[in-house]
């Protein structure tokens, strides 16, 4: 019985580690009413143990030297290549929620929860106000 409820543990601990890890990479995210693709941003773990996401190219030549002009403290005016836009994910070992994600055109900034799509490839976005049904959603290519 001990050596079953040992193993259950270890079981456990690599199901949770693998679900983390899958967030963490490179994502490509794409403008849902003109499908062009606009940024790549790297989502990884902190030292607190939860998960940020960092602006690491721009993909739109006219956005390249974008500002986050509507942005308040101090992202306000701060070029967008860069920018962490997502900070605080926590997973639950299906999905990655508390967290909170900035949108850098218009300065706003909005609750946030993530889970993968049908594969290790896409990873589906939901920024929103209150509830979850109060939002939009976007999916995230994973950039090889």
């Amino acid at each position: 019985m001990k050596k079953i409820l040992q193993i259950s543990a270890v079981l456990m601990f690599c199901i949770t580690f693998a679900a983390s890890a899958q967030i963490e990479g490179t994502w490509e995210t794409t403008d849902e009413k003109t499908k062009e693709k606009k940024s790549h941003v790297k989502i990884y773990k902190t030292q607190s143990g939860k998960y940020a996401g960092q602006v690491v190219k721009i993909l739109r030549e006219a956005k390249k030297n974008a500002l986050c002009k509507d942005c308040d403290g101090d992202r306000k005016g701060k070029p967008v290549q860069d920018l962490i836009i997502i900070i605080g994910l926590q997973t639950d070992g299906k999905e990655w929620s508390g967290g909170r994600i900035l949108d850098p055109e218009n300065g706003k900034e909005y609750k946030c929860k993530a889970w993968m799509g049908s594969d290790n490839n896409t990873l589906n976005i939901r920024g929103f106000v209150g509830m979850s049904l109060m939002g939009r959603s976007q999916v995230w290519k994973r950039v090889k």
